[in-house]
């Protein structure tokens, strides 16, 4: 019978979740950390069979009008996929914890590749397919091994040229800051975007919490692009492990290859952290046709080259009557949803 664990240091629980063989940031324990700032109730635990870790799972409520759930962002964590029949063991632990904070569910986003056999995982335990997309199911990922040359074969023709001419031009800068005034502009970039593709943004303080909590490790770097004294592109880039992720972006239109020299100037960067791969986060599903909103957005992602991975969506493990409510509201989209509880 496995035995599970609560994590408390912040050095050990870092260390733990960089063994296993996929992750991304929002195990860390800075995201936690974003979380409890937040005012949410943070978990972190370890499953151990014997003296083997076989699994790991940060968690946090997450408190809204609508009702509170409990949630676990790409967790569990499980050494291999034969791991993940401990799914089952871990669920007790779940609802205890759920129940005792009044909520209305337990909202996983497994970290787990889709298909038949981990979506029957969750079904099989009476899980029901959220309504929502809580993190980016379809993602692409940059191979970072290889020299710059190396890089660059790997892209579109397109892509690469831009950047060559960019970088003979001359025009566009690029920064790297971790002064959180500079936070300032992602956010002012970001509004740009909202404008162009009618979205809820996140707040200005949110942004400031996640990049203080990532600044302090030296675990992110804001990128800030522009031509001559005018910012025209900024994105957050979180570092962890072999892991780079492009998180938090915004941009004006430029005539000038601006977005394209700002990740060039990330995928740099990741390398010389040693990081093995750059993921870009969500793209369109793949067979999507130039109506999807994020057809441009995937278009410039996979342009740098590397390959998509599908994640499952999310599963909620109803705990309350009440939660039947919340999934009729959460099919609303966002941008009426917040007007309605508003």
């Amino acid at each position: 019978m496995p035995t599970i664990t609560p994590i408390d240091n912040k050095t050990t629980w870092n260390t733990l979740v960089q063994t296993f063989p996929d992750y991304t940031f929002l195990q860390s324990w800075q995201w936690g950390q974003v979380q409890k700032d937040s005012g949410e109730t943070v978990y972190r635990f370890a499953m151990y069979h014997g003296d083997s870790l076989i699994s790991l799972c940060q968690f946090f409520t997450q408190s809204a009008k609508r009702g509170k759930i409990l949630f676990l962002p790409h967790g569990p964590l499980f050494k291999n996929q034969t791991y993940t029949k401990y799914l089952e063991n871990w669920l007790p632990h779940f609802k205890k914890i759920a129940k005792d904070n009044h909520c209305l569910c337990l909202r996983i986003s497994p970290l787990l590749e889709k298909n038949t056999q981990s979506t029957n995982l969750f079904t099989n335990l009476n899980f029901k397919q959220a309504p929502v997309i809580m993190h980016a199911e379809d993602t692409w990922l940059v191979d970072l091994e290889g020299d710059s040359d190396v890089l660059l074969g790997r892209m579109r023709k397109t892509t690469r040229n831009l950047i060559k001419k960019g970088l003979k031009d001359n025009l566009v800068w690029v920064k790297q800051s971790t002064d959180i005034k500079d936070i300032d502009t992602l956010y002012k970039l970001q509004l740009e975007v909202v404008k162009r593709n009618n979205f809820v943004p996140f707040s200005l303080k949110y942004l400031q919490t996640e990049a203080n909590n990532f600044f302090q490790d030296s675990s992110a770097s804001l990128f800030i692009a522009g031509v001559g004294d005018q910012p025209l592109a900024s994105a957050l880039i979180i570092f962890f492990g072999k892991f780079a992720f492009y998180y938090q972006s915004g941009s004006i239109s430029s005539k000038e290859p601006v977005n394209y020299l700002l990740q060039w100037n990330v995928l740099l960067e990741a390398q010389k952290r040693a990081c093995l791969l750059y993921n870009m986060w969500g793209i369109a599903p793949q067979g999507s046709d130039q109506t999807h909103p994020w057809y441009g957005l995937s278009l410039f992602k996979t342009g740098f080259g590397g390959f998509s991975k599908v994640y499952l969506p999310s599963f909620d493990y109803p705990l309350s009557p009440f939660y039947y409510l919340m999934h009729l509201i959460e099919k609303i989209p966002k941008t009426w949803r917040s007007k309605l509880l508003n």
